[in-house]
């Protein structure tokens, strides 16, 4: 069975939510009027209180980057201090859940250094990672078997 695309949804359909909000709806009723799956409207939901109007409808136009402290103090209030996810997202200002989680995950598994700002991209191989030198070029090559035709 073919997988469904993600449905895209503009501007003006994140405005709406947000009037339907700003009146007292919850997601579920929200997600009903839009015609949009419950599931969407509940990111919206938290993303509205956690950054308000303006957050929701700008919601994936750019990328915001937190700093460590802000990423530690968040951790520590939901995996320390048990606050709800929903709670620690409008406290905080954190608009994606995704970022919530992850930071929650790496506190939970290697502590507050975990949350420190790391190397992207790929991990070293061994032997410590940069570019082959020459002599070990060679000794690479000369381990495989050359065919020749």
């Amino acid at each position: 069975m073919p997988r469904r695309k993600k449905a895209r949804y503009g501007r003006e359909m994140r405005a709406r939510a947000a009037d339907l909000f700003e009146a007292g709806l919850g997601f579920e009723l929200a997600a009903k009027k839009l015609d949009v799956p419950a599931p969407a409207v509940r990111k919206w939901l938290y993303a509205y209180r956690a950054t308000g109007r303006k957050g929701l409808i700008g919601m994936g136009e750019s990328r915001r980057t937190y700093d460590m402290e802000t990423k530690l103090a968040v951790a520590r209030a939901v995996v320390d201090e048990g606050m709800p996810r929903s709670e620690a997202m409008a406290r905080f200002g954190i608009a994606a859940a995704t970022s919530l989680d992850r930071w929650c995950r790496l506190y939970r598994e290697g502590g507050p250094e975990a949350l420190e700002p790391g190397r992207r991209g790929r991990p070293e191989g061994p032997g410590g990672g940069g570019r082959a030198s020459g002599s070990s070029r060679s000794a690479c090559a000369n381990s495989r078997p050359r065919w020749r035709i």
